[in-house]
Order: structure tokens, then sequence, then C-alpha cells
């Protein structure tokens, strides 16, 4: 979860310098941070600094794969300079639905409490409650954002498709695949919120409170809601992988049903690591839907009717003096 939060972090702030710093002038300054590193290395060995271009020249000559990164960007300018005006409007957009989603936190923990009943939630150090609160509100405000990020983004891809046959795939693409993958991630979170989690809840609220007085505070409590139901949503969109994967050629349906057992296998084992309570009750909560899952992908990739790719056999040879 750790390594997850981390790669969304350096994506984010990927994403936050090539808005500020903009794409023309971002890889000058990684050029120059390059070298004030590499000439403060020298100065520490008492040799001379170099210049650009004696550094430009030695980076090319050991091939540097950080060169031909910076090289990239200045070959990618322009198609950056197109992205990056449309993050801004997608950016634009996110930061009116954060300070819109933080006039309505209140409303929004209301409702992530619900499924723990009457549990009375605390707060144990002095900025937790704000934290908390800022924390909700950003996360729904990007959450409300993401259809415009993602209709930007499909309209900066779109130009790149040049022949009639992939426009027309790449529309199809984002009037099914992108709507549909929306309403089962949403069907995941649902699931989570009005099947599982109120389960969970009381279990682990009951599990040990003759030993000691279960008080969760509202930090914890709201993490353990908002990750309980983004890794559902995330679990409801394997019939989507599925289809992808077939269409790709990659896997089909008869050789999705042939693992069958090793996928009950695999779906055990996830479940057992999403289901936050140990209980068999719980996990058979979650091991039904992820099921029924697997079986409606092996249907959708069945629907599909594309063959694994495989390379054609060559005829055999006749034998001589035939």
């Amino acid at each position: 979860m750790n390594t997850g939060t981390s790669a969304l972090s350096t994506f984010f702030l990927a994403l936050v310098v090539l808005i500020v710093v903009g794409p023309k002038k971002l890889p000058q300054g990684l050029e120059q941070l390059w070298l004030a590193i590499e000439n403060f290395r020298r100065q520490q060995n008492n040799l001379p600094p170099k210049t650009l271009a004696e550094a430009r020249r030695d980076w090319k000559r050991s091939g540097s794969p950080f060169y031909a990164l910076i090289g990239g960007l200045y070959q990618g300018a322009e198609h950056l300079e197109e992205l990056r005006r449309r993050l801004m409007a997608a950016a634009i957009v996110m930061i009116v639905t954060i300070i819109g989603s933080l006039f309505f936190v209140e409303k929004i923990f209301n409702i992530l409490k619900r499924p723990a009943g009457n549990i009375q939630l605390i707060f144990v150090r002095p900025a937790e409650m704000i934290l908390t609160w800022f924390k909700v509100g950003l996360l729904c405000g990007f959450v409300l954002a993401i259809p415009v990020l993602v209709y930007e983004l499909m309209a900066f891809i779109y130009p790149a498709m040049e022949t009639p046959k992939e426009k027309r795939g790449f529309k199809i693409f984002a009037f099914f695949a992108i709507p549909s993958a929306f309403l089962f991630f949403v069907g995941g979170i649902a699931f989570a919120y009005f099947v599982l989690l109120p389960f969970a809840l009381r279990y682990l609220f009951s599990f040990g409170s003759q030993l000691a007085t279960p008080w969760w505070t509202i930090s914890e409590y709201t993490n353990f809601v908002l990750t309980l139901l983004f890794w559902m949503g995330v679990t409801f969109e394997t019939p989507l992988i599925m289809l992808v994967l077939a269409k790709m050629g990659i896997v089909d349906a008869k050789q999705l049903a042939s693992k069958r057992k090793y996928a009950v296998v695999i779906i055990a084992i996830a479940a057992a690591v999403i289901t936050p309570t140990p209980d068999p009750f719980n996990m058979a909560l979650v091991m039904g839907p992820l099921l029924l899952l697997f079986e409606l992908g092996i249907l959708l990739a069945r629907l599909v009717r594309n063959p694994i790719r495989r390379p054609a056999k060559e005829p055999a040879s006749e034998p001589a003096g035939q």
C-alpha cells in the first residue's frame, strides 16, 4: 500500500512540475540541475567544472539514460505543451471541485460513519480532525474531477490515431470501456459500503470488547473505510481486464475457463487480503462476488471471440522421390 501511494505521489509530482515549469523549460532545468550536481562532485575531487556543452558531449558519449530522457523531452516539447494545456484545464476544474467538497465534508463524514452505526469516534491529536477533514475534501474533489481529467486525456490521445480503424476503435473504447469501468468501480464501492462494511465493523467492534473498551479515532476509521472502498472498486474491474486481455489476443475464454480452479485459489487469497476480519463469513462475502465477476469475465471474453495469435506452422516437406 505504501509503494502504491509513493508511486501515485511521484506521478502527481511529475504532473505538477510539468504544469508549473512547462515542457520547454523542464529539460533545461534538469540539465542545469544535473550539471550542478556533477560540477559539485568534480569540485570535491579538485577537478575543474564543466561547461554545459562539455557535459552534453560526455553524457551523449556515455549513453546515459537520463540524457536520453532529456532528449526525449526536447523532442516532445510540442506534444507536452498540448498535454500541459489540457492538464491545466483539468487542474482548474479539480481546484473548484475540491473547494466545493470542503463545504460538504461534514455530510460526507456522516455517510462514511453510517455503516458503523452508533460507534463513537474520537480524535486524540490536536491537528487530527482538521487533517482528516481536508483529506476527505481533497479526495472527494479529485474523484469529482476524474471525468474531466479522463476527457482531457482522451482528447489529447485522439489526434494520434491515424487510420479510420484506429479512430473507430478509440471511440468505441471511449464510449464503452470508460463508462463501464466507472460503473463496475461504483458497483464495487456500493458492495463494500452496503454489504461488507456493516458486517466487518460490527465484528471488529465486538471482538475483544470484553477485555478492552474500543475507541476508534476518526483518522484511522476514515483511512480504513476509504481503503476498503477503493480496493473493492478496483477488484470489481476484473471482468473488464479479462475482456481487454481477450480483445488483445493474450488470452481467450477457453483458456480462462481451463484455469478456473487456479482462479478460485487466487480469489480466496485476494478475499483473505481484502477482508478486514479473519472470520470465514466475511471472507465468503468477498469471494462470492469475485467468483461471479470471474465468470462474467469469461462470458465477455467468449463474446469477443478473438483467438490467441500463434505463429503459423510451416507445411511438412514431402519425402524425396515423390
